[in-house]
């Protein structure tokens, strides 16, 4: 499934990694609820995104299925595809209270495995594995910043590799079904920067992603919220994107009522975008 080149890719992380102290992480601990159910979209809604999520979620909780008869590879490939496709679709619970919770959520014990083996495995996945743990615990105050650095490493890592090696962008021969893919990389860098402060160089990541594809609704979307929540450009621009993305993204998309609330803001602060009616209407 994965040529041969790019298993090459090295990871940088070794199999010391450490997860955070759970005891000392009460109140974030408590943010991940065991209770989890998803309801498929499909049939509900003509939203593409909506369908991606359902992909995801279903190779997720395969993923965790395979892990659980012990194939770590498989596994962890499915898992980190799921991320790719839509990172809404991971779930984790430090441990599982109830026999049937390993099915629907990660727990910290699987996640160590798949952290830590250096077997078997395309380090691809691995890798992704990486960014993905440093996306969700980034936030964290004791290793935070360690982590994030890491997760960035990795990112430097695979966007090199793609460089190299354009074909892993391929959906048909590359890695990971074509979802390992620079676009994909440079929003994931972005989080990392925006949860750093660095909300300058968010935006710079975000920009290189839509020069590469200006169809990246994701990217043009985390992009304009940068713009609109730290006023990084003025009224009419922010408008002007969100406009772009309402037009473009599928009416029942849920970011739509983000754009809609900028929409109406911008039109107040700027007359020249439209009526107080008009941004009632939004």
């Amino acid at each position: 499934m994965v040529p041969q080149t790019a298993a090459q890719i090295q990871p940088v992380t070794n199999s010391n990694y450490t997860m955070p102290q759970q005891c000392s992480l009460e109140g974030f601990r408590n943010r991940w609820k065991i209770c989890y159910h998803h309801d498929p979209l499909a049939g509900r809604t003509e939203d593409p995104r909506a369908f991606a999520f359902d992909k995801a979620v279903e190779l997720f909780q395969s993923g965790l299925k395979l892990a659980q008869l012990g194939y770590l590879e498989t596994a962890s490939n499915q898992i980190a595809t799921a991320y790719l496709l839509d990172a809404r679709s991971f779930n984790f619970c430090w441990s599982h209270p109830r026999p049937e919770d390993v099915n629907v959520t990660m727990d910290e014990a699987l996640m160590r495995q798949l952290l830590n083996r250096s077997r078997g495995c395309t380090v691809s996945s691995c890798t992704v594995i990486y960014i993905m743990v440093a996306q969700v615990f980034g936030c964290l105050p004791s290793r935070g910043q360690n982590m994030i650095a890491k997760g960035m490493s990795c990112i430097v890592l695979l966007l090199d590799a793609i460089e190299k090696q354009p074909e892993i962008e391929n959906p048909d021969q590359g890695v990971l079904v074509g979802l390992l893919t620079r676009t994909n990389l440079l929003c994931m860098r972005a989080d990392f920067h925006a949860i750093m402060g660095n909300y300058k160089k968010a935006t710079k990541d975000l920009t290189k992603a839509l020069k590469i594809d200006e169809n990246y609704i994701p990217a043009r979307e985390v992009r304009a919220n940068l713009w609109a929540d730290m006023k990084l450009k003025d009224a009419a621009t922010i408008h002007a994107e969100f406009k772009r993305i309402v037009n473009e993204i599928h009416k029942d998309d849920q970011g739509n009522e983000i754009s809609y609330a900028w929409l109406a803001i911008t039109t107040i602060q700027n007359p020249k975008l439209g009526t107080i009616y008009d941004a009632k209407m939004y």
